[in-house]
């Protein structure tokens, strides 16, 4: 298993209103595993809003955590498979 990984996302919404408006996020998020179910992710989102009356770009810090695991039942003998993911980042937004 690698104990260092890299990952790239881009994610687009489309906000369909009265106005226009649609929000793009891009990541670049390095992975370190600390076993196959324990993993901190960290590094740089870049994201721009388009408003009616507003553009916006914005580099926020991005922080993850992930436990993955599972759970035996002792009185039906299924197993259980859970995802735990905690993100952290930073957002300043002026109204």
């Amino acid at each position: 298993m690698k104990r260092f990984n890299y990952m790239a996302t881009f994610n687009y919404y489309y906000i369909n209103s009265n106005k226009f408006s649609n929000f793009i996020e891009i990541s670049f998020i390095g992975i370190f595993s600390k076993s196959n179910r324990f993993k901190f992710c960290i590094g740089p989102k870049l994201v721009y809003d388009q408003y009616p009356f507003v553009n916006q770009i914005n580099i926020l810090p991005n922080f993850n955590v992930i436990f993955n695991g599972s759970i035996k039942s002792k009185k039906t003998e299924k197993l259980f498979i859970y995802t735990l993911f905690i993100q952290i980042s930073y957002e300043n937004q002026a109204f």
